[in-house]
């Protein structure tokens, strides 16, 4: 009896183990290339600068090529995307932070001061912080000045001063994106407590000494993180297919 028992277990963690190896079989392991070409595009407004870089995508794992343009090392999803940090040179100020996403080269900083030197840097940010690309520096720009007589319109119109610059307190610039955000949380959640449950359930079965209490609990906890993961894997792809319907 204990060696069937034995041999019950050793079969069940070699089938997880075999889950665990399909869940991660097509995740990508590449640390991010970094950024180049990173330029200042002139002429640069009075509260406003515009900046561009290219991007070459991952730099060792080939099969990222399927995975869209930015991989991180953990899974392809569409949460990655750059990360471009600006502050007022000379200054020990808090970096501020825009988030542009996975297909943009080019960004538009708003909310800046007239007349004021800038250093920024541009960073492509994997899943995995550790595969995060080296935050590259751009050249400094100054912002223009307003004219008028100090109006900040320059036509006699305006009230002086400087746009307030409202930071946006998430890592999405649209709603898609904070969408996409969300939906790549509950998925790296479900791949993380799925085996934790399924681990679990087993656990009731194998031990339950005919107690059909428990091995029906453990059917059912088996049962629902399978839902649970066909759920979180079907809101993850319907966008795909929708789209490739579309012609997107």
């Amino acid at each position: 009896m204990k060696k069937t028992f034995f041999l019950g277990k050793t079969f069940f963690f070699l089938v997880l183990f075999l889950i665990l190896g399909l869940f991660t079989a097509n995740f990508c392991f590449a640390k991010l290339n970094d950024p180049t070409n990173v330029h200042v595009v002139l002429p640069v407004g009075e509260g406003s600068a515009k900046v561009a870089w290219e991007w070459a995508g991952p730099s060792s794992n080939p099969d990222c090529s399927v995975c869209g343009p930015i991989c991180g090392s953990t899974n392809c999803g569409t949460n990655n995307r750059f990360v471009l940090s600006y502050r007022i040179f000379g200054t020990q100020n808090e970096w501020s932070k825009r988030y542009p996403s996975a297909s943009v080269r080019e960004y538009t900083i708003m909310g800046l001061v007239e007349n004021t030197t800038y250093e920024w840097t541009i960073m492509a940010e994997a899943v995995n912080p550790a595969d995060n690309s080296a935050e590259a520096p751009g050249d400094n720009f100054t912002t223009s000045s307003g004219g008028g007589n100090g109006n900040g319109n320059g036509n006699g119109n305006g009230g002086g001063g400087s746009p307030i610059d409202l930071t946006n307190p998430l890592k999405a610039e649209t709603l898609q994106e904070a969408l996409d955000s969300l939906i790549n949380f509950l998925f790296f959640l479900a791949m993380v407590l799925a085996p934790i449950l399924i681990i679990y359930a087993g656990f009731l079965i194998l031990t339950a000494g005919g107690d059909a209490r428990k091995i029906s609990r453990g059917r059912q906890v088996i049962m629902w993180t399978l839902v649970a993961v066909a759920i979180v894997l079907f809101a993850k792809g319907l966008p795909a297919v929708i789209k490739g319907a579309f012609g997107g």
